[in-house]
This record gives structure tokens, C-alpha cells and sequence, in this order.
């Protein structure tokens, strides 16, 4: 398994001077980057998924801790599996890593910093600020409760669609794609999922 391999890579000293060793762990964060958003848009394993989120998170905050992201598209990857998290501290990490890689543009890094900071309140039991955030509860997907106020244009700043979009996929998900995709028909149909800490 990827993760059993990239234990074995050892690190002597500073381990970002090694050009070749820092490639390849590149490499495989891009890779287990990219299959981490296939199997979520696929829903390819459901019942594995929460097991393999687990793994992903954790790998990607362990290279945090031992130092061994060398770049701010390292630290990008790296940040795009913690999100996963349910852990405060590792979505924490995974929030101020996006930020830096957003200043470092990054391409995608300032989405990854709204869904990181989404996913960081909802774990606090709050609201989320730009709408990211969806749950599937029995069978039926939920929005979790945003901030009055955020714009669309703020949205757009984080490359995070507008709110009417994100209502439609909603709908979509509870197969009421013949309704108004507004606050007011998820409110109705009770299709705003329950704040609580995690």
C-alpha cells in the first residue's frame, strides 16, 4: 500500500535537500491528492471512504509535523487530504497550509482555504462562511447552515460557486431538481443539516 511505502522513505537530516527524495514524495502527495477527489466524486468505495479519509489525513499531517513538505504545492497536497480530518488540530493545520500556498498561488489553493475554513467551523458547531460544506444523512443531502451576508462576489474570490448552485445541488442530491434552488425551499423541505460539534 502507498502509505506503507512512503514510511519507508528516509529522511537524513534536512530532508527537503535531497532533490530527488523531495520529487518523488511530490509525486505520490500529487497522486493520492488526486485519487482522494476521484473516489469522493465517484463515491466508488462508501464504505471504505471514512477509513481511507482517516489514513489520507493522518499521512498528510505526520509529513506536516516532520517537516517534510518543502513547498507550498507539497504543503497544498498535503493540506487537500487533512481537510478530510474530523481532528480540530489537523484541520487547523490544514486551514493556515492552504493560506500559505493561496499567497503562493497555488492553483486551487484559495478554494481549498474556504473549504478548509468551512470545515473548521462545522467541526466547532458553527456556521460556515462560504457554503461548502454538504452532508449526506440518510439518505438525504443537507446543506450545513452558512453566515448572513457572504456574497457571492466573496464566494467567487475563493473560486466557491454561487449560492444558488450550490442549493440546486442539494436539490439534485434529494432528487427535487424540479424545485427553486433558494434558501427558501431548502428551509421548507428541511434540507439545512443540524449544527453540532464533532
Amino acid at each position: 500500500m502507498i502509505f506503507a511505502l512512503l514510511a519507508t522513505l528516509g529522511f537524513a537530516g534536512d530532508p527537503c535537500t535531497d532533490n530527488d527524495k523531495v520529487e518523488e514524495l511530490q509525486t505520490e502527495l500529487s497522486d493520492l491528492f488526486e485519487t482522494d477527489r476521484d473516489d469522493h466524486a465517484s463515491n466508488r468505495y462508501p464504505a471504505k471512504l471514512a477509513k481511507l479519509d482517516k489514513q489520507r489525513s493522518s499521512y498528510g499531517y505526520k509529513l506536516h509535523r516532520g517537516g517534510k513538505l518543502c513547498n507550498a504545492q507539497m504543503s497544498f497536497y498535503a493540506a487537500g487530504l487533512m481537510v478530510r480530518s474530523e481532528k480540530r488540530t489537523v484541520l487547523d493545520a490544514a486551514y493556515n497550509m492552504s493560506k500559505i500556498a493561496m499567497m503562493e498561488h497555488i492553483h486551487s489553493a484559495a478554494w481549498l482555504t474556504a473549504v478548509a475554513y468551512d470545515r473548521r467551523q462545522i467541526s466547532q458547531g458553527l456556521p460556515q462562511r462560504y457554503g461548502t460544506q454538504l452532508k449526506q444523512v440518510d439518505g438525504k443531502v443537507c446543506l450545513y447552515p452558512f453566515e448572513d451576508g457572504i456574497t457571492d462576489n466573496e464566494r467567487k474570490q475563493y473560486d466557491i460557486p454561487p449560492i444558488v448552485e450550490t442549493y440546486q445541488r442539494v436539490l439534485d442530491g434529494n432528487s427535487l431538481d424540479r424545485e427553486t434552488a433558494s434558501f427558501a425551499t431548502l428551509d421548507a423541505k428541511n434540507l439545512f443539516c443540524e449544527l453540532e460539534m464533532w
